[in-house]
């Protein structure tokens, strides 16, 4: 009898260090893709974004029992900042006074032991938006983009996805608005570079699935205007609306010709998300 309990003992403790050893996912934060730091086996692995652009918000987080004695940490220019509640946020307002990270170019995170050993670092590249052509390109289907029906210059034309063509119809260029950017994020109006119209949700709406279009640049009452820019660990990004909250969305979550865009409240779908390619 004094082995069997041995023995149980020996495997309710061998099982408990494995519980231990598994973190467990925390909850998103709102509108981003949280990047986890998990354990496999003996060996720690940070992955997540490692190109984000200037204004966007990338989460690193740590979470489980397994990672209590550790210290999540970012650089600000030559000073380490101590993540207290064991999140680094990176967040870079193009004007070099970023809450982490520079204005373009790299930053680190680092993770620490109780022992103040360095035990894994992670570079990450923060590029600028403004002053270059994009193209908007979907992540669901490499081939498609983000275009204005019909090359038209009119105001309330609909946005859709088209197959790429490398028309002025599907080149967009980011203008910041400092006035409504705050210090955890920048506020982009997104211009169509064959129109100069912004990118815009219908009649300022507030509603799922209200219609984006493009429409004549306002000077004030704006937000309908204006998104904020979250990348998430495969550096594709989510447009998030000021007024609204939710995100560009392509209606029905199927690419096709003329699928047409729409705001929708943020579920992680790759209809979601986007890739912002150079021109």
């Amino acid at each position: 009898m004094p082995k069997t309990k041995h023995l149980l003992g020996a495997l309710l403790l061998a099982l408990s260090l494995v519980l231990v050893a598994t973190p467990a996912l925390a909850e998103e934060p709102d509108g981003t893709e949280e990047v986890v730091l998990t354990t496999q086996a003996a060996s720690l692995t940070l992955s997540g974004a490692s190109r984000i652009p200037v204004g966007a918000t990338a989460y690193y987080k740590l979470s489980g029992g397994s990672f209590a004695s550790y210290t999540l940490e970012a650089k600000e220019g030559n000073v380490w900042f101590d993540s207290g509640n064991k999140v680094v946020r990176i967040v870079n307002d193009g004007n070099k006074t970023c809450l982490i990270g520079e204005a373009a170019g790299t930053t680190t995170i680092r993770l620490v032991n109780s022992k103040g050993k360095v035990v894994l670092t992670k570079k990450v590249e923060v590029y600028d938006l403004e002053g270059k052509n994009w193209e908007i390109q979907t992540a669901v289907n490499s081939g498609y983009v983000l275009d204005i029906r019909g090359k038209s210059k009119a105001n309330s034309a609909r946005m859709i996805v088209w197959p790429r063509n490398g028309g002025k119809n599907q080149r967009y260029q980011f203008v910041i608005d400092w006035k409504r950017s705050k210090a955890a994020y920048l506020a982009y109006a997104i211009k169509c570079v064959h129109s100069g119209k912004y990118v815009d949700v219908q009649g300022g709406g507030t509603k799922k699935s209200q219609p984006v279009i493009q429409y004549t640049p306002k000077k004030t009452n704006n937000d309908n205007q204006l998104w904020r820019i979250e990348a998430d660990a495969k550096n594709r990004v989510t447009f998030v609306n000021l007024k609204s909250g939710m995100v560009f969305d392509i209606q029905g979550g199927k690419v096709t010709k003329r699928a047409q865009m729409i705001q929708y409240p943020f579920n992680g779908g790759n209809n979601q998300k986007w890739i912002l390619n150079k021109k």
